[in-house]
């Protein structure tokens, strides 16, 4: 949700985006894969002025599709691990105050 410039995404929104990204990911692999393969076929087959300014612009789109598919993969990665990163990190935070509440709840010592 965006307010002011900043977006707030809580663990459960993170761990439901993860198979977002995830489809996403294999999505663009399988798409990157089989143009890979038919970019090959071409080279190999198809000749003339058309295939000499075809081929040399998929090859350019499979290197952009590429780095696409690399860059979602370092999102991925990351979100993955900060996901896990957030839910220890709110978990302690949340022992911890529990103990502080508790430990308040039995009064100070002596009073």
């Amino acid at each position: 949700m965006a307010t002011n410039g900043q977006t707030n995404v809580d663990i459960q929104g993170m761990l439901a985006a993860l198979p977002n990204f995830e489809t996403a990911l294999g999505d663009i692999s399988t798409a990157y894969n089989g143009m890979s393969e038919q970019a090959q076929i071409l080279e190999g087959n198809w000749t003339g002025d058309a295939a000499q300014s075809f081929i040399p612009a998929l090859n350019q789109w499979l290197e952009n599709c590429n780095v696409v598919k690399q860059q979602l993969q370092v999102v991925y990665e990351k979100l993955e691990a900060n996901t896990g990163h957030y839910e220890q990190v709110h978990s302690e935070t949340v022992d911890a105050a529990t103990a502080v509440r508790q430990a308040m709840a039995a009064g100070l010592p002596g009073m």
